[in-house]
């Protein structure tokens, strides 16, 4: 509680692991109700299988989970809360509906791709209005991709940053610019 510093709940025993131990593992939904966590440890082949859990902010009770490929996760929610991408560590995105998510409906992809790279994207952003996934092609890439969640994740656009910078990393957007970070 932020009012008060008191623990509502933790996620002990649930391990959640980005590749590069500087990623994004959990996502918020902005109304403050769910919080989403991609499960998995990369080192510890004894870990129980990596799976995306949908979490009660209130209360820690799981309300929805589903099975992941790779316990490498990035995840960002949509401005809106009516999406999810994730991203894992052999470069597949993937954009869920929240609400087919959390009823457990099987069909809550709303699209995939794979990047070309085969890698894990250092982060993603969706757009203001979110209908764009802003991500980099792939890890400590200089490529920037946007991407269109309403035409199956196929790129509108992209931009090499090699000029200014040797990889592209956590996209932000705020109000209708991309800002990335350089490394």
């Amino acid at each position: 509680d932020i009012e008060s510093g008191a623990e509502l709940w933790s996620l002990d025993g649930v391990r959640s692991q980005s590749s590069s131990g500087t990623g994004t593992p959990v996502g918020f939904v902005r109304d403050g109700t769910v919080v989403f966590v991609a499960t998995g440890d990369p080192y510890d082949p004894s870990a129980p299988p990596p799976e995306l859990l949908a979490l009660d902010m209130s209360s820690g009770a799981q309300i929805a989970s589903r099975p992941l490929r790779s316990p490498h996760h990035h995840l960002a929610v949509s401005p809106d809360g009516d999406r999810l991408a994730t991203a894992d560590g052999g470069g597949r995105l993937s954009v869920l509906d929240v609400e087919k998510l959390l009823g457990g409906a099987a069909d809550a992809e709303i699209g995939s791709t794979e990047l070309p790279s085969g890698d894990l994207p250092f982060g993603m952003a969706f757009g203001d209005d979110g209908t764009i996934l802003y991500t980099p092609a792939g890890f400590l890439t200089t490529e920037l991709l946007a991407l269109a969640i309403d035409d199956d994740l196929s790129v509108r656009w992209s931009i090499d940053v090699s000029d200014v910078s040797n990889a592209v990393s956590r996209p932000v957007v705020d109000d209708d610019r991309v800002w990335i970070g350089a490394a």
